[in-house]
C-alpha cells in the first residue's frame, strides 16, 4: 500500500502553497483574526493542522474525480545544441512531454508511442516513476526516433539539422482496452494519417 501522500500526488509545491493559502485566510478572516488575537501557539498549531486536515480532504475528493488522458505521439532521443550549452540523446518527444506535464495534474495519463530496444531504461524509469501508464508503449527492434537542431541566440530560430524517424516511421498505435475509458485525448506531434 502506498503512503497517502505519494498515490495522491502531493509534492513539496503543495505542502507551500498551503502554508500560502493560511496566511491568506488568516489575512481576510475576522473570524481568524479574532481566534488569532486570543490564541497562544498551541492554537496557531491547531489551526494549521486543521486546514492541512481540509486540504487533505479536498485532495482525496478530487482524486475520485480524476479523468484519464489518453496520450498519443513521438517518443524521442533529442540533440540540440545553443548558443550556451548542447545536450546529446536527451529525452525528447511529443508524448514524453505532454505525458510528464499532466502527470502533475490528472490521472491517469495513459501513453501510447513507440521506441526502440536502444531507448534508455532510466527514461521509462522517469515516466513510470510519474504514475505514466506505460501499457501502450511499444518496444520495438531498431532505433529510436531521433531529432537534432541547433538554436540561434533569441531561441526563436532553429535549425533542424537531422531527423531519424526509425521505428517511429512504422508506427502503428494501438490502444489497449484497458485505455479506451479514458475521457479526453491529446494527439502530438505525429502523421495526421495515425491520428485519424
Amino acid at each position: 500500500m502506498q503512503p497517502f501522500l505519494a498515490s495522491r500526488k502531493v509534492d513539496i509545491e503543495i505542502i507551500c502553497s498551503l502554508e500560502f493559502l493560511i496566511t491568506l485566510f488568516q489575512d481576510k478572516s475576522n473570524v481568524i483574526k479574532d481566534f488569532q488575537d486570543k490564541s497562544n501557539d498551541k492554537n496557531r498549531f491547531l489551526l494549521k493542522a486543521v486546514f492541512f486536515i481540509f486540504i487533505f480532504i479536498l485532495l482525496f475528493i478530487c482524486e475520485e474525480y480524476t479523468v484519464g488522458l489518453l496520450v498519443v505521439g513521438s517518443l524521442a532521443l533529442d540533440s540540440v545544441a545553443t548558443p550556451f550549452d548542447k545536450v546529446e540523446e536527451a529525452l525528447g518527444g511529443s508524448a514524453t512531454f505532454i505525458s510528464l506535464a499532466s502527470s502533475y495534474f490528472t490521472g491517469p495519463v495513459n501513453l501510447i508511442g513507440t521506441v526502440g530496444e536502444d531507448f534508455p531504461k532510466r527514461y521509462i524509469d522517469l515516466l513510470a516513476e510519474h504514475k505514466i501508464d506505460l501499457a501502450g508503449l511499444q518496444v520495438v527492434p531498431g532505433k529510436t526516433f531521433r531529432w537534432s537542431g541547433r538554436y540561434h541566440y533569441d531561441l526563436n530560430i532553429r535549425d533542424t539539422l537531422l531527423t531519424e524517424l526509425n521505428v517511429f516511421e512504422k508506427f502503428n498505435p494501438v490502444i489497449p482496452d484497458k485505455f479506451r475509458t479514458s475521457k479526453f485525448v491529446c494527439l502530438g506531434n505525429i502523421d495526421p494519417v495515425l491520428q485519424m
